[in-house]
């Protein structure tokens, strides 16, 4: 009854008597999990951003798998700088109340939505220790903050991540995150974070803005021959030889180890195949580019 009564006053637009209803009806069937989307929804409607959140720690709370499908609905005010502030105080507030590894998710979901990878990375540090997940949700955010181009985060996190112990599959993932990060680090500033992490960089290898990739790249060869990151490696390596030292024969000598590393991947022969044809226009031989 009290949802059939609310619910007529949500069509006549009567949003905040339509809140107290379902509250009422919350007291008086002595539930207080009652109602809760359909609250949540009506308190993000009025930007109660604070009430919203609750009623979605409410139902995370009640269903723990769906983490995601409260990110979505909190995603309707979590753009906006006071709803998100708002909410990341009461998730941290639940927080401290009690430690659960799927709060974490939301908080570091919402300094992720703000764009404050710092606060983020120490979230996921946390997440990582808590879940027991042995490096895998510090790659997550590696992938995450490499994506929006955090690249001294993210070369940071693959890091952290390649010396956990992860899966040989995804270590060697981290590995070339971390390599691909030192070259993009290398080739232009970040000016999307402001504090610079110390980053263990190997030595330089050749030029010393670039040489610490080409270290790590080498890295990743010799722990994992004959695999896709093994020939990308090989790959990325060649490009800063052509772009950025324009030494075209060691360019193409590393392109010619692509092919004998790449495990039959159609994409990595066609990316060869064209670096390749450009490295040889670059030389002038265009008849064997061509």
């Amino acid at each position: 009854t009290y949802r059939i009564v609310a619910s007529t006053m949500v069509e006549n637009r009567l949003i905040d008597r339509a809140v107290t209803v379902y509250r009422r009806g919350r007291d008086a069937c002595n539930d207080p999990n009652l109602f809760t989307m359909e609250l949540a929804q009506l308190l993000v409607a009025t930007m109660d951003y604070k009430g919203a959140t609750l009623e979605y720690l409410r139902w995370l709370d009640q269903n723990p798998a769906q983490v995601s499908f409260v990110q979505n609905r909190m995603s309707l005010f979590s753009y906006k700088p006071e709803g998100r502030q708002v909410a990341i105080d009461a998730v941290r507030a639940a927080i401290d109340k009690r430690e659960d590894v799927r709060l974490y998710e939301l908080l570091g979901w919402l300094y992720m939505e703000g764009k404050d990878f710092n606060s983020a990375y120490d979230v996921y540090r946390t997440i990582d220790k808590l879940s027991g997940s042995n490096g895998a949700a510090i790659y997550a955010f590696a992938e995450r903050a490499f994506h929006e181009r955090v690249f001294d985060l993210a070369a940071k996190a693959y890091k952290a991540a390649s010396d956990a112990p992860l899966p040989p599959a995804r270590r060697a993932a981290a590995m070339y995150g971390y390599a691909t990060s030192l070259k993009e680090l290398a080739a232009t500033p970040d000016t999307a974070a402001t504090d610079k992490p110390d980053l263990p960089l190997p030595a330089p290898e050749t030029h010393p803005q670039h040489g610490g990739a080409i270290a790590s790249f080498r890295e990743v060869i010799q722990h994992y021959p004959h695999t896709e990151y093994a020939a990308r490696s090989y790959l990325q390596i060649a490009l800063i030889q052509f772009e950025r030292d324009f030494d075209l024969d060691a360019a193409l000598a590393s392109l010619d180890r692509v092919k004998d590393e790449n495990p039959g991947i159609a994409t990595l022969t066609y990316e060869v195949a064209l670096r390749g044809g450009q490295v040889l226009t670059a030389r002038g031989d265009t008849a064997t580019a061509w």
